[in-house]
């Protein structure tokens, strides 16, 4: 299939050169045992790469899956595959990073949220869990605030939330839109990161991973820490209804995870004491296990 084809299903919202289109079944996400399928759903800003796995017919709420900036939906790969032995599990990424196409400029938290939430309704789901990681967790927030009714539960480990002066220096330091140049150091230290100064458990391909994401955000990088550190958090998170869990390991988003977590109305935090990087790479298990027992409640 052609990867310009529009995928839509009933309600999709779709960029403005496809709103003609004819309507189309639902895209079919069905996979064999050990294999993500990927594929695109129409977005607002063109097309929204779609990794998944498990089966349509499963009885339990799907679950979305939102990764970290700069990264992709291919951070949770291990993870993904473990939790979808019993439920449909599909990875997004978000616009302007892994598959997806970008805005064509600089957008909200808010703007992105509502292009995922699109690609959700592109494929035909009603109603869906949602685990956000890092940039994913206020993604997440604000798809529960936009639309309640579609958003289940929420599981969001490291929260970044930041205000007043905190957030203001984050904002200066990793979301000022700057244009490329012919320095090297920005992709050195990106390599040092999470090739070189990867955690001993993580495996050379992990990191090698990671690493590409990185580099294929290109100038777009920090398009998205922009918008996390603009994202008025203290409001939106006080409106999320859902059942939410605060998975928390203790690296450097410990304690702001832990403030983000009192001001939601049903949050929970749960501490990971023994949990640093690595998260989704070095603990795949423990939290496919804490996630499941959360979401099956």
């Amino acid at each position: 299939m052609d990867r310009r084809a529009v995928l839509m299903g009933g309600g999709a919202i779709c960029a403005s050169a496809c709103v003609s289109a004819p309507r189309r079944e639902a895209l079919r996400l069905e996979t064999a045992p050990d294999n993500i399928r990927r594929s695109y759903v129409d977005g607002p800003y063109g097309q929204i790469g779609v990794a998944a796995m498990g089966s349509q017919t499963a009885s339990k709420t799907p679950l979305v899956l939102l990764h970290a900036t700069a990264l992709s939906s291919d951070m949770f790969r291990d993870f993904q595959k473990l939790m979808a032995t019993d439920r449909l599990v599909i990875a997004l990424d978000t616009p302007g990073y892994g598959h997806s196409d970008p805005p064509p400029a600089p957008v909200s938290i808010a703007d992105y949220a509502a292009a995922l939430i699109s690609a959700i309704n592109a494929l035909g789901l009603r109603q869906v869990d949602i685990l956000g990681y890092h940039t994913g967790t206020y993604l997440a927030v604000d798809m529960a605030v936009q639309r309640p009714t579609l958003v289940r539960r929420l599981v969001l480990p490291g929260i970044p939330f930041y205000e007043g002066e905190a957030q203001a220096s984050r904002l200066e330091r990793y979301g000022t839109i700057r244009p490329p140049t012919d320095d090297m150091k920005p992709v050195t230290d990106k390599w040092d990161f999470w090739v070189k100064g990867r955690p001993e458990d993580v495996t050379l391909h992990q990191g090698l991973a990671r690493f590409y994401d990185e580099m294929q955000s290109g100038a777009r990088y920090n398009w998205a820490y922009k918008a996390v550190f603009s994202y008025p958090a203290r409001d939106r998170l006080t409106r999320v209804s859902q059942p939410t869990l605060v998975p928390n390991p203790h690296g450097s988003l410990k304690d702001v995870s832990r403030a983000a977590a009192v001001l939601m109305p049903n949050a929970e935090v749960l501490e990971l004491p023994n949990m640093d990087r690595g998260v989704f790479d070095i603990h795949t298990a423990r939290m496919a296990q804490i996630t499941r027992d959360f979401l099956d409640r």
